[in-house]
């Protein structure tokens, strides 16, 4: 596409899809190919008009969207899977669009179709973040657009949902060893579905006091070092003994076991195959809630901290929470927690 833009000053005027300057020409007979651009020569410094080739079909949002897609994280890692997802289905709704031309009545359509499939507004948001997340790439490291228009996040419904010690029980009851195990495992250490399904044994410490994460491993990017209760530690003691009878029966396999959690194939799970079609199932026949996922885990984890007496920084230190926003959720039973202690003296002086 080739755009003509007139100039009335020799600082140059930016174009409407793509930013171009032109620079100061103290010499009227310069030819504007020199100046990177096709076109007559300019015969006065106030006044020229000229063409420039501008790649249109790089501004589109599918290839924008694509472009952000390859770029890695910045822990060096592809976009996620919800990444992906999402900007394919916004990229065949706007595939041949310009990306400037995305603006809040576009955005709030796409609210609107999006609660009308009866999403969760977690779900839209989901969509709204990466939308905003391609806007400022093209604003900011390729430089396609001037301005993002404001995207709001919808208001969601805090999941604050945790299960107790007789549910957990159930649950594991209808689970397979190899969930059962994580379940026990993540319930004693509240770490995510990543940390704990892809945990290595080169992670732990010797005698299994402790896990080393480093900050590559965490979601917050800094590096956590978790303590491990006894409970966790039988877990592990388990899965070694696991490992070693795996060992036994397919040598092959010996020295190429590196995950403490692992298939009959010496792998860990894929990341949605931890709560697939099975964990479904189970939660189901165990009475919980639909929707009751492992980060339902975590939940529980900080609810039943709370409730055993473990204050809100010492469970951000266990659990590897760093802002206190994120604990927000658990300030009222830690609240509650504080009214018993201060009735543990009530009626001392009234008798």
């Amino acid at each position: 596409m080739k755009a003509n833009l007139a100039f009335t000053s020799p600082w140059g005027l930016l174009d409407s899809k793509k930013k171009i300057c032109a620079r100061k020409i103290s010499n009227p007979s310069t030819n504007c190919r020199q100046e990177g651009f096709g076109g007559a020569m300019i015969d006065s410094a106030e006044s020229v008009v000229f063409t420039k080739e501008i790649p249109m079909g790089r501004r589109t949002f599918e290839a924008v969207a694509k472009m952000y897609l390859n770029k890695e994280t910045r822990r060096g890692n592809q976009k996620s899977e919800t990444a992906q997802r999402v900007l394919k289905q916004m990229s065949n709704r706007w595939k041949d669009m310009d990306v400037g031309d995305i603006r809040k009545p576009d955005i709030a359509d796409l609210v609107d179709d999006l609660k009308s499939r009866k999403l969760k507004n977690a779900t839209v948001n989901n969509y709204l973040k990466y939308l905003k997340a391609v806007l400022n790439f093209a604003k900011d490291e390729r430089e396609l657009i001037d301005s993002v228009p404001k995207i709001l996040q919808l208001r969601e419904t805090p999941r604050e949902f945790y299960m107790e010690p007789h549910q957990v029980q159930t649950l594991i009851r209808f689970l397979d060893p190899l969930r059962a195990d994580m379940v026990e495992f993540g319930l004693s250490i509240g770490q995510r579905n990543a940390n704990i399904r892809l945990l290595r044994w080169d992670q732990l410490s010797e005698g299994f006091q402790f896990i080393r994460y480093s900050r590559d491993e965490t979601k917050n990017g800094k590096a956590l070092i978790v303590p491990l209760n006894k409970d966790a530690r039988a877990v592990l003691r388990k899965r070694l003994h696991i490992k070693e009878e795996l060992e036994l029966a397919r040598p092959r396999l010996r020295g190429h076991i590196h995950h403490v959690f692992f298939q009959e194939n010496g792998n860990p799970f894929h990341k949605d195959s931890v709560t697939n079609r099975k964990w479904r199932r189970a939660v189901e026949l165990a009475g919980l809630p639909k929707g009751t996922c492992f980060h339902t885990l975590r939940h529980t984890f900080a609810s039943w901290h709370i409730r055993a007496g473990t204050d809100i920084k010492e469970l951000m230190e266990v659990g590897g929470w760093s802002s206190l926003n994120s604990m927000q959720r658990y300030v009222h039973m830690n609240n509650e927690h504080r009214t018993r202690v201060a009735d543990r003296i009530s009626g001392m002086v009234r008798g």
